[in-house]
């Protein structure tokens, strides 16, 4: 608990009194939570659906919320922002789709820009008793609502893993947001991400427009699935509902690859496991 005050050379005594301080501020803003209506009373049209148990598991699940960004940032992997947004009904899908998730990843773009969908698919979550070890964001430092730190705090209780659960904000060259307010530092899964060397950087998107970067990626990547045991390694859901195997491609890659969709196991076209031995539709279509 003495993690942050310890950092700024305070003795353990002003440690002891800041962290009370803290704890009792954080305690009066989730009894008001408890009492408001943006988790306990909203209603959303999922939450009633049952979970089918079926013998399907994901170790790394990404869902990219959106492709809008407040920044543009000149490494950025992405690309330029985009005017797209994964529907509710694709994230509950592909949630549902699994038996149990070790870690679920919000991306974006900027993920607190759709705070209001990660607050929605939290309660998805609850609701349905999914089972997952640990969750990730990535921020650029964009300062997010107190309700969304409300839901990553049931999110949060319900993981298996609490230690490997991450909400982390970009404190870069690249980035220039304020710091966090004091208070959130009571919450033990706050953090901020270091700086990024310019040689580990990823060539896509704006990085690839800009010349700098020197990871670049396969964009044959194959699904890592291990049909014994019914588990695949990763699985990154687009804005589109589309399915890849790798998390940094660039929006305009992205369009490049022949995935397959959310919609094509919906109608039946495709299973799940099917789509993790195959990865591209060329490849159903040549056999």
């Amino acid at each position: 608990m003495y993690k942050v005050v310890a950092k700024y050379g305070k003795s353990k005594s002003d440690c002891k009194t800041e962290v009370a301080f803290h704890r009792e501020e954080i305690s009066a803003i989730v009894a008001t939570a408890e009492t408001e209506s943006f988790l306990k009373d909203k209603k959303y049209p999922f939450v009633a659906v049952t979970r089918e148990k079926i013998e399907l598991s994901c170790s790394n699940l990404v869902i990219e919320l959106g492709r809008m960004c407040n920044m543009n940032c000149e490494h950025c992997l992405r690309g330029h922002s985009e005017n797209a947004e994964i529907s509710l009904d694709d994230a509950a899908y592909a949630i549902k789709m699994f038996d149990s998730i070790n870690s679920i990843t919000f991306t974006g773009g900027e993920p607190v820009l759709y705070q209001e969908k990660i607050i929605q698919i939290v309660e998805l979550i609850l609701a349905l008793d999914v089972p997952i070890s640990s969750f990730y964001i990535a921020s650029n430092g964009t300062p997010p609502s107190q309700e969304l730190l409300f839901a990553l705090c049931k999110l949060y209780a319900h993981c298996d893993d609490k230690e490997f659960c991450r909400y982390e904000a970009s404190k870069d060259r690249w980035h220039d947001f304020p710091e966090f307010p004091d208070w959130m530092s009571a919450f033990s899964f706050v953090g901020e991400r270091g700086d990024i060397s310019e040689a580990s950087l990823i060539n896509e998107g704006n990085a690839y427009e800009n010349g700098i970067g020197n990871r670049h990626l396969n964009h044959s990547k194959e699904f890592y699935y291990d049909e014994d045991y019914g588990e695949v390694d990763l699985l990154y859901v687009n804005s589109f509902g589309e399915l890849l195997a790798d998390c940094d491609y660039s929006y305009e890659t992205q369009r490049e690859i022949d995935s397959f969709s959310l919609d094509d196991i919906r109608s039946g076209a495709v299973t799940p496991q099917e789509v993790f031995v195959k990865t591209f539709k060329e490849s159903s279509e040549e056999e």
